[in-house]
């Protein structure tokens, strides 16, 4: 049982990174590229944000 949630924590963790790298790469375009910044792209990113928080937060593991 414990290897299972330590490959679930490691899993998410994973997610996480691939939506910070995300949004960071998005965000990065906008700010030197200046891609476009409509509302829908700038809801798709508030998404994988919302996304990452609440991985944090419903996570059922106490490990931080």
């Amino acid at each position: 049982m414990s290897s299972r949630v330590c490959l679930f924590i490691a899993g998410c963790l994973d997610v996480v990174w691939a939506g910070i790298g995300a949004v960071g790469a998005a965000i990065g375009g906008v700010l030197l590229f200046g891609e476009s910044k409509s509302l829908p792209r700038i809801l798709c990113i508030l998404r994988i944000v919302a996304g990452a928080i609440g991985l944090k937060l419903f996570s059922e593991s106490e490990v931080a």
